[in-house]
This record gives structure tokens, sequence and C-alpha cells, in this order.
């Protein structure tokens, strides 16, 4: 067994990994939502989408090297191309706004205090948030208040049924890992409530 520190750091790589491994998960479930909703939104949506994309992809430049030139991407209009443009988070909080995909439109109840409910769309934001800090600034990470759902007690943690969490100490946990882990445990819930409702 190592000292504390090596064991604090095993452990933190555990749950940042389970947590970016989870968040491919609830990403692809997200995109499947927005593909098989995207026939039914209204067509002034449609449009104001169009015309985020089409400002944000207009600009679409990139290096061709064996020209030594740049060369700008010319779109056509294509409904699929409109989707995929958008990243994640942009359809969730434009959904946040326009409520017009009914699967996202749901609450996740706090595991602290009973009479608290978080709005899904804040929710995904803050697991879109932490992923990303996540994947570009890991050495320097600093988690605002924004980017977790709840801040989870020790007791709370613990009495999760994961095997992998069970099998931790949670004072061998570092603060960073805290919060990583409390956003997991919130994504895991928010995974089966999208795939729950998606059937």
């Amino acid at each position: 067994m190592g000292n504390s520190q090596e064991i604090k750091e095993k452990n933190d790589a555990l749950i940042i990994y389970k947590f970016l491994i989870d968040y491919n998960h609830f990403e692809n479930i997200v995109r499947d939502v927005i593909d098989s909703e995207w026939e039914k939104l209204d067509n002034n949506v449609k449009n104001r989408l169009a015309f985020y994309v089409g400002w944000l992809g207009s600009e679409n430049k990139y290096i061709e090297y064996d020209t030594y030139s740049i060369k700008q991407e010319i779109w056509k209009y294509d409904e699929k191309k409109i989707q995929k443009k958008l990243t994640i988070n942009q359809i969730i909080k434009i959904d946040k706004r326009e409520r017009v995909i009914p699967l996202f439109d749901f609450e996740i109840s706090s595991k602290t205090k009973k009479q608290l409910k978080y709005l899904s769309h804040d929710c995904f934001v803050s697991l879109i948030n932490m992923r990303n800090k996540l994947a570009h600034d890991i050495l320097n990470i600093n988690f605002k208040n924004a980017d977790i759902i709840e801040l989870l007690p020790d007791k709370i943690l613990i009495s999760n049924q994961e095997p992998w969490i069970q099998s931790m100490d949670v004072n061998h946990i570092s603060d960073m890992g805290r919060e990583i882990l409390s956003n997991y445990i919130f994504m895991k819930e928010i995974i089966i409530h999208l795939k729950e409702k998606k059937l």
C-alpha cells in the first residue's frame, strides 16, 4: 500500500476515468435524443438554429498545407449539418429557453435537501462544464459552483451501490475528486432517467 497522497491520486484517477467514460454515454444519449426530436421541432426554432449555425459556421476556414493556402468551406443548406454543427452545450442552452425537447424537461432531486430540485438543463450544463475542464485544463483545474450539481457528503458517497465507489476510502479522495464523484452520481441518475424516458 502506498502513502496517503499516492492512494488519493489513484482514487482521483479512477474517479476521473469513470466520470469520462460515463460522460461519453451521457453525451451519446443526449445526441440520440436530439436526433430523434429534430423532425418534431417547430420550424421557427429550426430557423433560429439555422441562423445561429449560419453565423457560427460561415467562416469555416482551414489551412491547405500542400498549396500553402487558406481555404474556406462552402456550405449548402443541410439540416443534418445544422444539427451536428451546434454543440450539445449550445443545444441544451437553447432548449432551456425554448423548451422544445420534452425528454429534456425534468428535474433531479437534491440528495441532501428534501424540497430542492435541480432543473435538468442546469445539470447537463454542469456535467458539460466539468467534462470540458477535465479534458482541457486538468493541471489547473478549479471547479466553480456552476460546474457542480451538488457536492455530496461522505455518507451519501459511500452509500452508493457501485462496487468501485464502495471499495474506496473517502478519506483518501481529494476535494476535486469529491466534486467529480458527486457529479458522477448525479450523471448516472440522469442517464437512467433519459433512457427510461426514451423508451
